[in-house]
């Protein structure tokens, strides 16, 4: 009697253990699942930011990014900006294009003037952050004629 009985607590405890590990494995199959489902709905939101250069009214050379949605951002930074391997770092004035930021909503855009290098695709990369902070980096091209001749 005393062996049965020990038998059928052995098998309890196998069996409880066996139960921990499935709950547990669920656990983290629901927990995965979550991410990624949490991770395709973040890269269905990435900005898509477009660039061109163009001339103002005052005959100075201008880039301007357009925020084409889906959402909102609160905070956008060029990171960095280059032609070729030549680094455009340059505004007008005496900033440094790494510290522009500025809001951008979905369809708006914002114009940046600047001292350009000679022509070809300049590629930006910017930092962009929505109003309850999600985060991406987004790149972005935009061809550039080459500066006039003497």
């Amino acid at each position: 009697m005393t062996v049965l009985a020990l038998i059928i607590s052995f098998l309890a405890l196998v069996t409880s253990a066996l139960t921990v590990k499935y709950g547990r494995d669920q656990a983290n199959a629901v927990r995965d699942q979550l991410k990624l489902i949490r991770d395709q709905w973040h890269e269905q939101r990435r900005p898509k930011i477009k660039a061109h250069y163009h001339e103002t009214d005052g005959g100075h050379e201008a880039i301007t990014f357009t925020n084409a949605g889906p959402v909102d951002l609160a905070h956008v930074m060029i990171e960095v900006g280059t032609v070729g391997h030549q680094l455009v770092d340059a505004l007008a004035g005496d900033k440094r294009i790494d510290h522009a930021a500025w809001p951008i909503g979905s369809g708006e855009s914002y114009v940046l003037q600047r001292a350009r290098p000679d022509g070809g695709t300049a590629t930006f990369r910017l930092s962009c952050k929505s109003a309850n902070d999600d985060m991406w980096v987004v790149e972005v091209a935009c061809e550039l004629p080459p500066q006039p001749g003497p």
